[in-house]
């Protein structure tokens, strides 16, 4: 009797350790996700701003906007910063001037137009007809007679690529690194 109850109890024991490997094994996976996503909450935060912009619907288009933007400014910033400088000051006691607000997409369609003039300028100043041609046109002609540097037309290209997407849902930080680029075309 005693060598079965000892069969027994060695049995009760082991389905025991079977059942509480059996949880172990069910909850240790989640539980290490949810270390790692603690250690690493700082980079998956920046990866989730990346992201904030896509909805149900986009095939990636913000996130590829993001990262078209900051591969530009890597290529693109020299190491001095630009200056703002303003062109009024307001006295004390004289009213705001009301300015209607403009949306992301708007300002990057005032970038777009921007971009138009001054390609348009540059070919003007270049002797180069702007007739029934396309900015990207424009773009080759100035860089194949060495009115713009290589850089300057890649950033004019880029820049282009950028404001030309029909993006509508892009944020105002995603605007402001564009107008920081556009900033440093020397056109």
């Amino acid at each position: 009797m005693a060598f079965q109850d000892s069969t027994e109890e060695v049995k009760e024991v082991w389905t025991t350790l079977e059942f509480i490997s059996s949880i172990i094994g069910h909850i240790i996976w989640p539980i290490t996700m949810l270390i790692i996503f603690w250690i690493f909450r700082k980079h998956f935060s920046n990866i989730m701003n990346k992201l904030s912009g896509i909805d149900a619907t986009a095939t990636g288009i913000s996130l590829k906007f993001d990262q078209e933007i900051d591969e530009a400014i890597g290529e693109n910033l020299t190491e001095q910063t630009p200056r703002l400088i303003a062109k009024q000051a307001m006295k004390i006691g004289e009213k705001r001037p009301s300015f209607k607000e403009v949306t992301p997409y708007h300002q990057m369609m005032n970038i777009r137009d921007g971009l138009n003039h001054r390609i348009i300028l540059k070919a003007q100043e270049n002797d180069i007809s702007s007739q029934n041609k396309t900015n990207i046109d424009l773009k080759d002609e100035l860089l194949k007679a060495e009115a713009i540097s290589f850089q300057q037309a890649k950033l004019f290209q880029t820049l282009l690529q950028l404001t030309n997407s029909n993006f509508t849902n892009i944020t105002q930080s995603q605007v402001n690194k564009v107008k920081l680029l556009y900033s440093n075309l020397k056109l």
